[in-house]
């Protein structure tokens, strides 16, 4: 064996050493230390007096949404991910995390203390809170009524940067039509109307039309990049899915949406392209095609580590290919990213797939803040409403999130690989769900000694009955870089983030920022400010630079 090679094992053993002791013994020896959090806390605290708000124009605008990903799941998300990462889980960080202006959403709705995605998201991209089951109305629109559709339809934000010369981009894991997505480029008062077979005729006499069409429609019909899954809106219930031939479209007009999408662009001179698979996903080349719709499931594209009979990109895959071809824009761009299978993982009590789609999710903010720049890019990351997973029980640092609690107040009672309830006797998991399919309500809680908590599709506990858990009233966090972001700094209505999207950027009629730009009116501006990654303030960096020179930070 050469010296080199014994080296390379001697570091392997050492890391792997360390990882197995981190696990297994549920601590990080270095935390034992005091200094090791002050030191910490005082890295953190320069970190903050150093940051500077940045009073650039938003160029670009990535949105990131999360749905139904609210606190407790992002915290679980976060101690999944650090144990996925040989880490004790708690200590870790989801890269938003780290953004410098952190706020919070009030997700209640006009008509609904709790909300479901299609009103939430009406706020977040339209800037009016509405009524419950709506998709870009607003709060004068009832659901299922047309009436003076066209008067109550706000501009929402991809119009803005439509009208403005920007690229604009929509990516989901759930179908294109669906609630989250549908307001970018749809006005309508009833989110399941996604095509023709389930709009009504009164509707239809009142001027609605469907989701889908709207793809066509004055809006859709000049976004740049749309990708999700949702073929069966798309095409007429005569015509078989390409993926599965078993199956139909659910157009009753004989539509074929996608293809007049694509066609709309070639008789202006462009290419476009509609890919449905991952091969043809892989063979877009972002710098050449101008336009390309990607529906890669009949339905919602697949959880991320499941099998597709014709493959799917990754909801990183799909951020990244995105961003190269909205790049190509010289006035810049507006893409929406959505996780949207998180929330569907929980309806379910699926909760490892819900924190599975929560672990590429933070991936692909991580592929948006390394494809751009924070002087002139603006990235929110937020979440639409949260869903009610709970936590419970007095786990210690290590103990696998996804499983059982390794703590009981008496701890004679144990068993294989978890703690048993001071009350029952049988092993409770670390995480549950208020409401859900997992329950039995006509015995004892089910005893989960001999339950695989390692298998996926493991449903976790629920305490009220029900088909499938709804979401809950939590507010939801917001985290935000880039130009303006500061302008998030406290609990906001959910409609708020529309309104900074729209003036950081100068978007529509909101030209403040870039008057006050223009003009030198922000404090501390010189001439250097709008290609710096902030605005320059002497006298404050003064003033830092002193309290430093003087303070010893000695506790």
């Amino acid at each position: 064996m050469t010296a080199w090679c014994a080296r390379q094992l001697l570091f392997v053993s050492a890391v792997l050493l360390l990882v197995a002791g981190q696990t297994l013994g549920r601590v990080n020896e270095e935390e034992k230390d005091p200094q090791f959090w002050i030191d910490k806390a005082q890295a953190e605290l320069e970190r903050a007096l150093g940051r500077k708000n940045n009073y650039n124009r938003a160029k670009n605008i990535i949105f990131f949404l999360s749905d139904g990903h609210g606190p407790t799941s992002l915290t679980l998300s976060r101690i999944f991910k650090g144990q996925r990462n040989g880490k004790l889980g708690s200590e870790e960080t989801l890269v938003y995390e780290d953004f410098p202006n952190v706020g919070y959403s009030k997700t209640y709705s006009v008509n609904h203390q709790i909300s479901d995605s299609s009103v939430t998201a009406t706020a977040c991209l339209c800037g009016v809170k509405s009524n419950y089951g709506v998709i870009g109305t607003d709060g004068r629109a009832p659901r299922g009524d047309c009436t003076n559709i066209a008067e109550r339809s706000p501009t929402c934000i991809l119009e803005l940067a439509k009208n403005a010369g920007k690229a604009t981009g929509v990516v989901t894991t759930a179908r294109i039509t669906h609630a989250s997505p549908g307001p970018l480029y749809a006005h309508v008062p009833e989110r399941e109307w996604e095509d023709d077979s389930t709009i009504t005729d009164d509707a239809k006499s009142k001027g609605c039309i469907d989701i889908a069409s709207h793809i066509v429609g004055p809006v859709g019909k000049d976004i740049t990049v749309l990708m999700g899954g949702g073929r069966r809106h798309l095409y007429p219930n005569t015509s078989a899915d390409p993926e599965y031939p078993d199956r139909t479209g659910r157009r009753l007009d004989g539509r074929k949406i996608h293809e007049e999408w694509v066609k709309e662009k070639t008789d202006r001179g462009l290419n476009a392209e509609f890919v449905w698979n991952k091969a043809q996903f892989d063979s877009i080349d972002p710098n050449t095609i101008d336009h390309w719709f990607g529906s890669f499931d009949y339905s919602h594209m697949s959880y991320t580590n499941d099998t597709d009979a014709a493959g799917e990109p990754t909801l990183t895959e799909m951020t990244r290919k995105a961003i190269q071809r909205l790049q190509r824009s010289d006035k810049g761009f507006f893409l929406f990213v959505e996780g949207a299978r998180i929330d569907h993982g929980h309806h379910d009590t699926l909760a490892q797939k819900a924190l599975e789609e929560a672990f590429e999710f933070d991936k692909a903010v991580k592929v948006g803040m390394d494809m751009t720049d924070e002087k002139d890019t603006l990235i929110i990351v937020t979440s639409d409403h949260s869903t009610p997973i709970i936590t419970g029980s007095y786990a210690k640092r290590g103990n696998p999130v996804t499983g059982n609690t390794d703590y009981t107040d008496d701890s004679s009672h144990t068993s294989g690989g978890g703690a048993l309830s001071s009350v029952d006797k049988k092993p409770y998991t670390v995480i549950a769900y208020a409401e859900g399919p997992n329950f039995n309500d006509s015995a004892p809680r089910p005893n989960l000694t001999n339950d695989d908590l390692k298998n996926r599709n493991f449903k976790y506990p629920s305490a009220i009955p029900m088909k499938e858990t709804g979401h809950d009233l939590t507010d939801v966090g917001i985290y935000a870089r880039g130009p303006m972001a500061h302008l998030f700094h406290t609990t906001h209505e959910q409609n708020y983030i529309f309104h900074v999207m729209k003036f950081a950027a100068c978007l529509g009629d909101s030209k403040t920022h870039c008057d006050n730009i223009r003009d030198k009116k922000y404090p501390g501006m010189n001439d250097e400010c709008t290609s710096s990654a902030g605005t320059t303030f002497p006298y404050i960096s003064l003033l830092i630079a002193s309290a430093l020179t003087l303070c010893t930070f000695d506790y």
